[in-house]
């Protein structure tokens, strides 16, 4: 939409090598991405996502490469939030990611992923339909609506949730314990 050229063909190029890898990595999959070929890939959706949103307007700035990686920026986060709240640390591997919520729902790899492709593809959709329209508010709206639909179908988001609110209830139930037995002790237990 920028008009600019270099960047829509790296990214194109890059599109176009991840779904050549994608063919021999469906289920079941073949060959896999290691570490250094995801955090690669990674670094050039994120430089990507900056390159694009950078606008002398200052139209977009962030919220639409936001939106579009919202999959698995989502997923990460949400892995961060839970792993630190059972007192693990964020490296720790778990089978608590999306696409095994998913799978645990009783969808098979093969629909989990397609769900997750669903996801991000409709995502995409919001974020080139607000790019077309100037227009923010469209990319947030589909956000908002695919956070609440993984949420609320308890498919995905909700374990962290009330993770969240339980630690939020244990520590009002600590300040209101403190107000009424002062102990600055009480305090380094937290």
């Amino acid at each position: 939409f920028r008009g600019d050229s270099q960047t829509a063909l790296l990214a194109l190029l890059i599109v176009g090598n991840l779904l050549g890898f994608l063919w021999y990595n469906r289920p079941p999959a073949r060959i896999f991405l290691g570490d250094a070929g995801s955090l690669a890939i990674g670094f050039l959706a994120g430089s990507l996502a900056l390159e694009t949103s950078l606008s002398p307007v200052g139209h977009f700035a962030i919220v639409l490469p936001c939106v579009a990686l919202a999959v698995p920026l989502f997923d990460t986060c949400m892995a961060i939030v839970r792993r630190k709240l059972k007192g693990r640390g964020i490296g720790e591997a778990d089978r608590e990611h999306i696409h095994h919520c998913l799978q645990d729902q009783g969808f098979s790899r093969v629909q989990s992923l397609l769900i997750v492709l669903a996801c991000g593809l409709a995502l995409a959709g919001f974020v080139l339909g607000a790019a077309a329209l100037q227009n923010e508010l469209l990319a947030l709206t589909g956000l908002a609506m695919f956070l609440c639909t993984l949420i609320t179908c308890r498919l995905f988001g909700h374990r962290e949730l009330a993770l969240v609110a339980l630690r939020l209830q244990e520590l009002r139930a600590r300040i209101q314990g403190l107000g009424r037995r002062p102990n600055p002790l009480e305090w380094l237990a937290f």
